[in-house]
């Protein structure tokens, strides 16, 4: 008997001590999870998402961004890689930059902006939320500075370089042909002039010819600039021929008087040349919109025994557009008379 119960209470120790050991190991089963729960995961099943998307948090970011004012000074530009935590109830913790090159202001703004961003939804491990590593960058792009080319010595000096190095064609001054050219070219980094194209033509060859001939012996640009760093630009130049007066006079022995009043005063204006080729008589008066600079702005009413000539109308209206009044006569109403003689 004594031996029986000696058994049965050795079987009862052993049994406690595997009691024991169960509740060790369920412990330390719990005190993992709790580890796990609270450890913070490079990837998760679900990963956590800004609310409606990545282009939501983009646009929230840079809705935000407040491009600190000494770095725009500076011109500093960077993409700063910020790393942060989503927390299991979506909140951001632990904001800090992993790479840039080290402008502390632009640091500090991207660090700002996403300790401001509201409550992500969280990641998700095993069906439970988990703080979850997150890396977002941040770009600081300003808009570039652009300088365009421009000619040495500026629009006067350019005016006076097509005056003086301009060959009229022999066949257009025959012709008593003239035109306004539009060029384009590009004006390279080191101010030198390449690939000239007439981009809007004067009708004539040789005047389109002469035009691009002007544009290749140009000296060279001060060239335009990109953030200060000179670059290879397009540029345009409007290249107008235009005869002598006396010399259409001469040649079609008409002669045109032209008389553009305001308050009596008499100016210049422009001869009609394809007019004087019609060798008409007669007179066109027209009311003028002076603007700003005297720059005539709109030709209004007509009136004269030409009036009924579609094309000579249409022809002297054009001409009373480039006539010039005083600027002082700015906003004002004049007239422009143009009296053809012809024998």
């Amino acid at each position: 008997m004594k031996k029986a119960v000696r058994i049965l209470v050795g079987f009862l120790a052993f049994g406690c001590m595997s009691v024991h050991a169960q509740a060790t190991d369920t412990e330390k089963n719990m005190q993992a999870r709790v580890v796990a729960q609270d450890s913070v995961y490079e990837v998760a099943e679900r990963m956590p998402e800004f609310p409606n998307g990545q282009a939501r948090l983009f646009k929230y970011i840079y809705s935000n961004l407040q491009y600190p004012p000494m770095e725009v000074a500076r011109r500093h530009q960077d993409r700063v890689i910020c790393q942060f935590v989503v927390e299991k109830d979506g909140s951001i913790s632990d904001v800090h930059v992993v790479k840039s090159k080290g402008f502390a202001d632009l640091d500090k703004e991207a660090v700002r902006v996403l300790s401001s961003m509201p409550h992500w939804h969280p990641g998700e491990q095993n069906g439970q939320p988990v703080r979850v590593k997150m890396t977002v960058p941040v770009q600081f792009k300003l808009e570039p500075i652009v300088v365009q080319p421009a000619y040495p010595g500026g629009a006067d000096a350019q005016l006076a370089y097509i005056q003086k190095n301009m060959k009229y064609p022999k066949d257009a001054k025959k012709a008593l042909q003239e035109g306004t050219a539009v060029c384009q070219f590009k004006v390279e980094a080191d101010g030198s002039i390449s690939e000239p194209v007439v981009f809007v033509s004067t009708g004539v060859e040789s005047l389109d010819n002469e035009a691009i001939r002007l544009i290749q012996s140009m000296p060279k640009w001060t060239p335009g600039t990109l953030d200060e760093q000179p670059t290879a630009m397009q540029a345009a130049m409007i290249i107008s021929f235009a005869l002598p007066a006396e010399y259409i006079n001469k040649q079609t022995g008409v002669k045109v008087e032209v008389v553009a009043e305001v308050e009596g005063r008499t100016v210049d204006g422009k001869l009609p040349v394809p007019a004087c080729r019609e060798k008409v008589n007669g007179v066109v008066t027209y009311k003028v919109l002076i603007g700003t600079d005297g720059k005539v702005v709109s030709v209004r009413s007509g009136e004269g025994d030409l009036m009924d000539n579609p094309q000579l109308q249409e022809l002297v209206r054009k001409a009373a557009m480039k006539a010039q009044f005083n600027a002082a006569e700015q906003e004002s109403v004049g007239t422009i008379t143009f009296t053809f003689f012809s024998k």
